[in-house]
């Protein structure tokens, strides 16, 4: 599996932008996975819990079990285009990649709004598989969303944040 570098080796703008966005996302969830919950609900307009939900007494269907523990699964698939023009075939192709999983978002970040081009995207994604979200934001969009996602006393995830908005 591909992993997600401290220091990129990419020549190329996209795939920099690409390994940045995800490695702030990865320290995030590192740091804090409510946090990162909070964060990809907002950016994605749906509701993503990361991490086990402990409960007690909860009613099943015939019982109540005395303690329950729950990990949900969902599938953010990101792509990202900084000066690249916005590829459709592409785009379904990602949106064919999910599995079973309960909560499916097909992410793509760009530099300018899509405008009309995200509302055909959705519809096309949606006649193809209709449990896939289509959501397009713009990096302006994560950088306002994470501006003021951590106090001044937390310091490293507050200096990491500045890098990434500069």
């Amino acid at each position: 599996m591909p992993k997600v570098h401290y220091f990129q080796r990419y020549s190329t703008t996209e795939n920099t932008v690409t390994n940045n966005t995800l490695l702030l996302f990865a320290r995030i969830i590192d740091y804090s996975p409510n946090t990162a919950s909070r964060l990809l609900s907002e950016l994605t307009g749906e509701p993503i819990s990361i991490g086990a939900e402990i409960s007690q007494q909860s009613r099943g269907k015939a019982s109540v079990p005395d303690g329950e523990i729950v990990q949900r699964s969902f599938k953010i698939l990101l792509e990202a285009k900084v000066d690249a023009g916005v590829d459709l075939d592409q785009l379904m192709r990602h949106a064919q990649s999910f599995g079973n999983e309960s909560r499916k978002v097909l992410l793509l970040l760009t530099k300018p709004p899509l405008g009309n081009l995200a509302e055909d995207i959705t519809l096309k994604v949606r006649s193809m598989d209709p449990s896939v979200v289509f959501k397009s934001i713009t990096y302006e969009v994560v950088c306002h969303a994470i501006k003021d996602l951590f106090k001044e006393y937390e310091c490293a995830m507050s200096a990491m944040v500045e890098d990434y908005l500069e």
